[in-house]
């Protein structure tokens, strides 16, 4: 399963501005018109949507297209058409009940390592390896590569992934802070680093007087003492609630874009056999409609995520009824297999691991040369 480089969730909320997209009404909240269609088709709504009946719909097709891909098959002779049906029979019992995509699933150990190509920068988030045990579903349901997310695509076109974030571990001891306190912080150390951008170590030949040599020198200590130990951690509450993403308002994606957000949910959910939580965002900006669920467990100060996301095309008709119908379709199995995964070794990174420090070099770019030589030890391994 492939680990993500970036949290889906790293996203900055935008304040409320003029919508100049049309959003969907589905949850109640979008700018889209409420008038019926004037084919008279209903339209459903969150409230009126029945996701039991949505549910079968997916399974029934599911079931429907495995079907068809027999019938349709072409094949060498009747060994291969027996295999193919006995292959089709498994398949349509998952498509029945996608839980059963773990019960016929295989165990696989999963080994993350910075000593592996593009794992490097895993360092900086306190981890230098650790082995993750899943069980990966049936092939039916999930597809499977090495280095990549689970992929499931449906028949209408919603497509299903389950995505393994980085861990992290607070390995530098950094203060522990809600959303504001983070913010404020990240104010002040930018406001430290201009400070920085603008000095250079300090030479006694350019004082007059060892006292204001002295001032100077540890002035200089004092700020980059204070940038290389620089760092905040958000505390759980925040992690898992996202103050920040407000329903009705538009944020600002790590993609670059920015999307409108209809409906936030907490529940809480077991993720690696340890309880944790689920949080929901529902979203679209104006190429698709996403239903974003991310899974966030904290256990004995490693902290470990999974996003599962749910997305159509506007361009081919999905819309959000599509998204829940899908969701609810495999909620079962995608919980099942999220409770399921375990930990089984960790290895966290030191405090220093060589990390060069501002005060052991002349001048800014001096220090960033050899920070760059210093990472470029792990992120291009």
């Amino acid at each position: 399963m492939a680990l993500d480089m970036k949290h889906l969730f790293t996203l900055v909320l935008l304040a409320p501005l003029a919508l100049w997209a049309q959003y969907s009404d589905f949850y109640g909240k979008g700018t889209g018109t409420a008038e019926p269609s004037d084919s008279g088709e209903v339209r459903l709504t969150y409230a009126t949507a029945k996701f039991g009946d949505l549910g079968r719909q997916n399974m029934k097709e599911e079931m429907n297209r495995i079907n068809q891909e027999i019938e349709s098959g072409v094949y060498k002779d009747k060994k291969d058409k027996d295999k193919a049906i006995a292959a089709a029979k498994m398949a349509l019992m998952v498509a029945k009940n996608p839980i059963k995509a773990h019960q016929y699933g295989k165990e696989k150990l999963l080994k993350y390592s910075i000593k592996h190509k593009g794992y490097g920068g895993m360092m900086l988030q306190g981890f230098l390896a650790y082995v993750e045990k899943a069980i990966l579903p049936h092939p039916s349901l999930f597809e499977f590569e090495e280095e990549k997310p689970l992929v499931n695509t449906a028949y209408n076109g919603v497509v299903t992934k389950i995505v393994s974030n980085w861990p992290s571990f607070n390995y530098r001891h950094y203060s522990v802070l809600d959303h504001i306190e983070v913010a404020e912080y990240n104010v002040r150390i930018e406001e430290l680093k201009e400070i920085y951008a603008n000095s250079e170590k300090p030479s006694k030949k350019n004082f007059e007087s060892k006292e204001e040599y002295k001032r100077a020198k540890l002035r200089y200590e004092v700020i980059c003492d204070s940038l290389d130990n620089s760092g905040a951690y958000m505390n759980m509450y925040d992690r898992v609630h996202l103050p920040d993403y407000v329903e009705g308002a538009m944020f600002e994606r790590s993609e670059g874009d920015s999307a409108y957000l209809h409906q936030k949910q907490i529940e809480h959910r077991t993720v690696y056999g340890h309880s944790g939580y689920r949080t929901t965002l529902k979203w679209e900006n104006d190429t698709i409609v996403c239903i974003s669920d991310l899974y966030l467990v904290e256990n004995n100060g490693s902290i470990f995520s999974i996003d599962v996301n749910y997305k159509g095309e506007k361009a081919i008709g999905l819309d959000f009824a599509d998204l829940e119908g899908r969701r609810h379709y495999l909620s079962r199995f995608v919980d099942k297999h999220i409770a399921t995964r375990e930990i089984l070794s960790e290895a966290h990174a030191g405090n220093h691991n060589g990390r060069p420090s501002r005060k052991s070099h002349k001048n800014p770019a001096e220090y960033q040369a050899a920070y760059d030589k210093w990472l470029k030890r792990f992120v291009d391994q």
